[in-house]
């Protein structure tokens, strides 16, 4: 479901949702990932703590340290995978931008939560404000919103009160009538958009320790495994030959920036708590009206392909088409159809 000024589009954009079970889909996934780690306890049984980089990430010496000692260990690469936060970073003097979000976030969880998409996830584009319910499994979804800061002193005088309001206007909004929370009422006030770059000579950056996007759009586990993969193709050869480290960084930090700096760029500027621009008007409505746009912005949302593929002359014309097109044409047309994601093979290595 998309609204924005008040007006309710119902379309393939909707259904598309189904593809999407996020909440389910997460939570195998960290089942899975904390098994894997519990097979692979070695470092975490000794209890290692890096305490230091040598050479700001020129060198290949790393300081650990195991209980009071100290070690040294030397590696000709190491890998900054430790968050938004990351002390290895800050350690290495690794470049950093911090942009402000203009938006805080509460959210919760429910069990037995009666959505108007039925056990699918919705998603209300409020324009500024943000909210989504997320169908977990269990029968506990998750409800969560992000608002503006202009907001923040009504939550903080009551945020219970004020996060219950706030669901209770939202159009066909989720029932809590029945509804019992079983979790605390969660928030982060300040979650700002931290870009580092993600190579230099002997450290490689992934995941949120490289681009630590607004939590909003949930990028933040696809783009941990994508530039996991990335970072293993480029280096891979170098490191199993013994030399041309150096290049095979400069190519990962180029493949990461190309692939994902588009998104998030337009990520960044969406944080400042601003309306839509009338380019992503432009492509929510098309998205809403069009099989075929929906279909676009369904493969964009996923980051299966790059931003800058929405700025395609095809993709521009046929998004003014859409909406420029009889409304009840096209959706007819689309409850007709199943959602597919048609991404050619090269989109992906673009």
């Amino acid at each position: 479901m998309y609204r924005r000024t008040g007006r309710k589009c119902r379309g393939r954009i909707h259904r598309a949702f189904r593809l999407f079970k996020l909440g389910a889909c997460f939570s195998l996934l960290a089942r899975s990932v904390l098994h894997f780690a519990r097979c692979s306890h070695a470092l975490a049984e000794q209890r290692l703590e890096p305490v230091e980089i040598c050479g700001g990430g020129l060198e290949p010496g790393r300081g650990l340290r195991d209980g009071g000692a100290t070690r040294d260990l030397r590696a000709p690469l190491v890998v900054a995978a430790d968050g938004r936060n990351s002390p290895l970073a800050d350690q290495a003097e690794v470049p950093v931008k911090v942009r402000r979000n203009e938006r805080f976030t509460y959210f919760a969880y429910y069990r037995n939560v009666a959505l108007a998409s039925g056990d699918d996830s919705q998603l209300w584009m409020l324009d500024p404000d943000v909210a989504y319910a997320l169908p977990c499994e269990d029968g506990i979804t998750l409800v969560c919103a992000w608002i503006t800061k202009d907001k923040l002193p009504e939550f903080q005088r009551d945020r219970e009160a004020a996060f219950e309001r706030f669901l209770q206007a939202l159009p066909d909004g989720p029932d809590l009538s029945r509804a019992e929370r079983v979790s605390d009422l969660l928030g982060a006030l300040d979650l700002p958009v931290v870009f580092h770059y993600a190579a230099l000579p002997g450290l490689a950056m992934v995941g949120d320790a490289a681009l630590a996007a607004d939590p909003l759009w949930g990028v933040g586990c696809g783009w941990a495994f994508q530039s996991a993969e990335w970072l293993v193709d480029c280096v891979a050869p170098a490191l199993k030959q013994g030399e041309g480290l150096d290049r095979a960084l400069d190519a990962y930090r180029l493949r990461h920036r190309h692939m994902l700096g588009g998104h998030f760029a337009m990520i960044s500027s969406y944080a400042r708590g601003r309306r839509f621009s009338p380019f992503e008007k432009l492509y929510f409505s098309a998205a809403a009206r069009d099989a075929a746009m929906a279909d676009t912005i369904l493969a964009f949302g996923a980051r299966r392909i790059r931003a800058e593929s929405l700025l395609r002359p095809t993709t521009m014309a046929r998004a003014m088409w859409a909406n420029l097109k009889p409304r009840r044409a096209t959706t007819a047309q689309a409850a007709r159809q199943t959602p597919k994601v048609l991404v050619p093979a090269s989109a992906e290595r673009d």
